[in-house]
């Protein structure tokens, strides 16, 4: 009877599920005939505008679809795919409505591809579809997924996850602050520019402590009591906004985007008028701060030059559109990867992806080195371009720019992959089925801070950020749960 009354459910629980997919298979089908359809009687910016338009309603299609499956817009996916959507296709969503700006694909760094417009239309298709393949495959995350949710670590072990909590935030405050702080001197004096050119010294080891900060707030705001909670929400928003003078504005708007979903979970009001009195404030700050890094260049400083600055700044200099603009920047490095492989570097067949599982596994336990070649592999994608082109700064990779590499075109199928893994760790239906779980609502929340950049990263970088913050963090709560309880067996045991 049990058994029945589950199956049932689970029936009931897949069928919309199944239709879902069924409509974005559907339109990723529509797509792709779009894409491959020559226009003979369209020149190639009218192709470019065209393109756009059809990243703007895949975009748009993906979210809806996504909404009807979880019934909000608050997730720790959505977030995600915002990034991924920014980071990937932010340059030409500026396009597809003529907005003036210093396109990646038209100033200087078109040079890298020689001014070719039909790399920068193949890598343009090659995004539109990733964005189409990659919801498909969070989508299909939810399918046949189990009624019943499984707790990695019970809610009475919170005092474990407690200990935990406090033991990585005590180890990695002081790094980090040092870290933060020393970036905001820096941007304040010589602005954004100047941190490329100011490094700050840290053994391996200290340069790991500093990732494991943040999350051990989080830990500690999920497990701790209503008011303890409360002063790190506030801690963890004086980061956010150091971030912002320091230009961490990624890891600022990662930390808000968090912030806003825990609370939505603890149900706490968040109406449409909260989130952009937030989003008008940071606007705003933004603002003042680009406009106090201009003025500090201004010889003759006056109440007058800084009110042009600002005017400049808010009106013509739009920071918003900037924000987008530089985000979307990193769509450039699919146009050189087009450019580069296989040409000059042959594809890497996978190579990458699999030598990045080896990061689940520190160097320090392997006298052998090979962990340590794997780990060395896994970057070749992050070092490609820069070592190709010489270039003065890390030109880096990104995901898409990653699987062309490995795949070539066939690469956009990969990102089915890659989207099944971030729907399955960021994603849930059911509210409940999630969130009265104290660990599994930590995975979501640090995944949706630690993977907000992971769009304009390689790979390797989402292993190593579920290794330090996930895994490691779990296998030390399991650690404290198993020496509390041989001490509390020898107690009995002495006490007989």
């Amino acid at each position: 009877m049990i058994n029945n009354v589950k199956q049932r459910i689970q029936q009931l629980y897949e069928k919309p599920t199944l239709r879902i997919i069924k409509m974005q298979i559907a339109y990723i089908i529509i797509l792709i005939f779009s894409l491959i359809t020559p226009i003979y009687f369209f020149n190639s910016e009218s192709t470019l505008l065209l393109i756009s338009w059809l990243g703007n309603i895949t975009f748009g299609i993906s979210l809806c679809l996504y909404y009807k499956l979880t019934k909000t817009f608050i997730s720790p996916y959505i977030f995600f795919y915002v990034s991924f959507y920014l980071f990937q296709f932010g340059q030409l969503l500026l396009f597809s409505f003529r907005i003036n700006y210093d396109y990646v694909f038209t100033g200087f760094y078109s040079t890298y591809w020689e001014n070719d417009i039909n790399i920068v239309i193949q890598g343009a298709k090659i995004i539109v579809l990733s964005l189409a393949f990659f919801n498909l495959g969070s989508i299909l995350s939810f399918h046949k997924k189990s009624i019943r949710n499984i707790n990695f670590i019970p809610n009475k072990k919170v005092s474990e996850m407690k200990i935990v909590g406090i033991f990585l935030f005590i180890v990695s405050i002081i790094p980090f602050f040092y870290n933060k702080i020393g970036e905001v001197f820096v941007s304040i004096k010589y602005g954004y520019q100047g941190l490329y050119n100011n490094n700050f010294d840290f053994t391996p080891m200290l340069k790991q402590l500093t990732i494991l900060f943040i999350p051990s707030c989080i830990l500690l705001m999920i497990v701790c009591n209503n008011k303890t909670s409360k002063y790190i929400q506030l801690l963890l928003v004086i980061v956010g906004l150091l971030g912002l003078v320091g230009g961490g504005r990624t890891e600022a708007i990662g930390i808000f985007s968090m912030l806003i979903i825990y609370n939505y979970a603890k149900k706490v009001e968040i109406s449409i008028r909260l989130i952009f009195k937030l989003v008008l404030l940071s606007i705003i700050f933004m603002i003042l701060i680009s406009s106090f890094s201009e003025f500090r260049l201004i010889a003759d400083k006056s109440i007058i030059k800084f009110l042009d600055v600002l005017i400049y700044n808010t009106i013509e200099n739009n920071v918003l559109f900037k924000l987008v603009g530089e985000l979307g920047w990193s769509m450039g490095t699919v146009f050189m990867t087009i450019y580069v492989v296989p040409k000059q570097i042959n594809f890497g067949w996978g190579s990458s992806y699999l030598a990045s599982l080896s990061r689940f596994i520190p160097t320090s336990i392997d006298p052998s080195g090979i962990i340590a070649r794997l780990h060395e592999i896994s970057y070749y994608p992050s070092n490609l371009l820069t070592n190709y082109y010489q270039a003065e700064f890390g030109l880096d990779t990104t995901l898409i720019a990653e699987s062309y590499f490995n795949f070539g075109v066939l690469g956009v199928c990969f990102m089915i992959v890659i989207g099944y893994f971030i729907g399955k760790l960021l994603g849930y239906k059911q509210c409940y089925n999630i969130f009265n779980n104290k660990f599994s609502l930590y995975v979501k929340l640090v995944g949706s801070f630690t993977l907000f950049t992971l769009p304009r990263r390689h790979f390797g970088y989402m292993i190593n950020q579920i290794a330090y913050t996930i895994v490691y963090v779990y296998l030390l709560v399991i650690i404290v749960v198993i020496v509390k309880k041989y001490f509390v067996n020898k107690n009995i045991t002495n006490k007989k």
